[in-house]
């Protein structure tokens, strides 16, 4: 048993171990057998469903373009929302490269919130997808005072890094 638990943190992502994230979402298993998680989530989530291999997967094969990091400086008081369909192949390639990137810049994972959408787009609560105005996943949304500075929706206009900076670097007042 005890080997099990070692092997289940070595292989499991850093960035992805600590979650303080209250966690809000149901698991679906579509009649194709596929699970999809509808809810709030937690990066952790995505790592503990067998299901979800490609997010370890994808998390360890990329690398991030370190000349291309935001400042972490650039983070502060900024949080963001992010919805992902853990059904689709954008989500699936995207989502674990932008949690790594944030792993870089050394910002906690509890600035993020995570919703993960059903195939329909929807969380538990209709309401907050309109008040997001979310149609692709996923969707990136950077917000600083509760309000929001910059969004990337379902791929970066140039790479993530790049975009994240601009969004961060065009926002910020020092």
């Amino acid at each position: 048993m005890n080997n099990l638990f070692i092997l289940l943190f070595l292989t499991t992502p850093f960035y992805c171990q600590n979650s303080d994230s209250q966690n809000t979402f149901k698991t679906i298993k579509e009649e194709t057998g596929t699970i999809i998680f509808k809810g709030m989530i937690a990066c952790s989530d995505l790592t503990k469903e067998e299901s979800f291999k490609w997010y370890k997967t994808n998390y360890d094969s990329y690398k991030v373009d370190s000349l291309s990091l935001p400042a972490t400086k650039l983070f502060k008081d900024v949080n963001v929302v992010l919805f992902l369909g853990t059904w689709c192949g954008d989500s699936k390639r995207e989502v674990p490269k932008f949690f790594k990137i944030l792993e870089k810049c050394t910002i906690p994972e509890s600035r993020v919130k995570i919703y993960a959408l059903d195939r329909t787009k929807k969380t538990e609560d209709s309401t907050f997808n309109k008040k997001y105005n979310i149609d692709r996943v996923p969707t990136y949304i950077f917000l600083k005072e509760g309000k929001e500075i910059g969004r990337i929706v379902e791929f970066p206009k140039e790479s993530l890094e790049k975009d994240i900076s601009a969004i961060l670097s065009n926002k910020i007042t020092e």
